[in-house]
């Protein structure tokens, strides 16, 4: 998932605040179950020193009342079933009675906690059983199982981020993969439809997009249309001015001859720069850009041919206004011209 820009700033910003909170839950559960099993096996510890010291209690009363110190120490065995306790002294009006194992915790240096359990039996007599208790041992199972439970949780985190991860790269990643694909291959004159994976909202995207690639081609198929009938217009306008005698200008805002086909130039014999630039009416006076003096004949002849042109160009001006074919423009204009009888200097000779 390393691959482009945006799948691992989307799959970045999932995953790592997900992955977190994941994390911070497992862990927080971790703490939780092991402040829980530590609290019930304490109270199941004190439970059983507490029963075991009640059970032993009256007949060690029994055992010091009699002189059998022995027979006291052999009933404080009793905790010796219990694996985490290590020594225990029975203390009566702060002299110790019995211990096991003899001479007593003190002597022997036993490890563990001190653990007080205090004692009164039927006949008024106050036992204190002081016992010694590994936490080591006493909290070995409490470890071993919040190991387990942080295995499942951590297994279980895995497992979401897994799941979480392949349900992201199939509903997200992979529908912007195949939009992004289809618009890197896309051209203004190809543009290119993307998939549609899922019915949601990056569906609703893709949707839109395609809605825009349809109408481009639509645009696209429309113009090139137009574009091969304007192609076709300039070729048969182009065909017909140069197999017509005619020729063709054009003029600006303020009515000076901005453009002349090269057909008059041939048949007058005028140089461009002596007339364009110029108004009819400067072109009346006789005189060309500079000041130069036109020839008369040359003058008429421009003239008249100028008269009889600039109704083809006013038009050749509203038929491109209005879209008008070109083939229609000349056809007209041909019928119009032929009523007229033009000397050899503005017809094909």
């Amino acid at each position: 998932m390393a691959g482009t820009g945006f799948r691992s700033g989307l799959f970045g910003r999932l995953v790592a605040p997900c992955g977190s909170a994941a994390l911070a839950g497992a862990v927080i559960a971790i703490i939780a179950f092991h402040g829980y099993r530590g609290t019930l096996t304490t109270d199941r510890l004190a439970t059983e020193l507490t029963t075991q010291a009640h059970a032993i209690a009256p007949l060690a009363v029994n055992r010091l009342d009699a002189g059998d110190d022995a027979g006291a120490t052999r009933l404080l065995r009793a905790f010796a079933g219990l694996p985490y306790v290590t020594c225990v002294d029975m203390v009566r009006e702060d002299a110790v009675m019995a211990s096991f194992p003899p001479p007593g915790c003190d002597p022997l240096q036993a490890a563990g906690n001190v653990r007080d359990v205090d004692v009164s039996t039927g006949d008024g007599v106050r036992l204190l059983f002081r016992v010694r208790v590994d936490d080591d041992l006493l909290m070995a199972p409490v470890r071993a199982e919040t190991a387990v439970v942080a295995g499942l949780m951590m297994l279980l985190v895995t497992v979401i981020l897994i799941v979480l991860s392949l349900s992201f790269q199939r509903k997200v990643l992979a529908p912007l993969d195949a939009l992004r694909t289809a618009m890197q291959a896309s051209t203004p004159n190809n543009p290119v439809r993307a998939d549609l994976l899922h019915d949601d909202e990056i569906g609703a995207i893709v949707k839109a997009y395609n809605s825009l690639v349809a109408a481009a081609r639509l645009f696209f198929r429309r113009l090139e249309r137009s574009q091969i009938q304007l192609a076709d217009s300039e070729r048969r306008f182009r065909d017909l001015a140069e197999v017509s005698g005619d020729w063709f200008f054009e003029m600006d805002s303020e009515l000076r001859l901005s453009f002349i086909s090269d057909r008059f130039f041939e048949i007058t014999g005028l140089m461009p720069e002596k007339v364009i630039g110029r108004t009819r009416r400067e072109i009346a006076a006789g005189t060309n850009v500079e000041g130069e003096f036109i020839p008369q004949q040359q003058l008429a002849e421009f003239k008249k041919s100028l008269e009889l042109h600039h109704n083809a160009g006013s038009l050749l001006r509203g038929a491109r206004d209005r879209g008008a074919s070109i083939a229609d423009l000349m056809r007209l204009q041909m019928e119009k011209y032929s009523r007229y009888q033009l000397s050899p200097i503005s017809r094909i000779s």
